[in-house]
């Protein structure tokens, strides 16, 4: 789904809920439009040592390129079909 609730808010939540420190892999629409919110989305997802990033779709191309950036081999992309 899409992270309308913010990702890092999400991340955060995922963490109390499993009682983990550790994210393993982030896969969905991470809903950034905003370059100053992705800015800081992203120092904060550099923090979080998630092995797999997955944005799937809710994202402008500077939000892509930014989280190319950091990604480097952890970064990959999904199709999404609409039927």
């Amino acid at each position: 789904g899409c992270s309308h609730a913010g990702i890092c808010n999400i991340i955060d939540h995922a963490k109390q809920i499993c009682k983990e420190n550790k994210i393993y892999i982030l896969l969905g629409g991470f809903h950034l439009f905003n370059n100053d919110i992705t800015d800081k989305t992203i120092e904060f997802i550099k923090k979080q040592d998630i092995k797999y990033l997955y944005p799937a779709h809710c994202l402008n191309s500077y939000a892509f390129s930014e989280f190319k950036k950091i990604g480097g081999e952890r970064i990959h992309t999904l199709q999404i079909l609409n039927f």
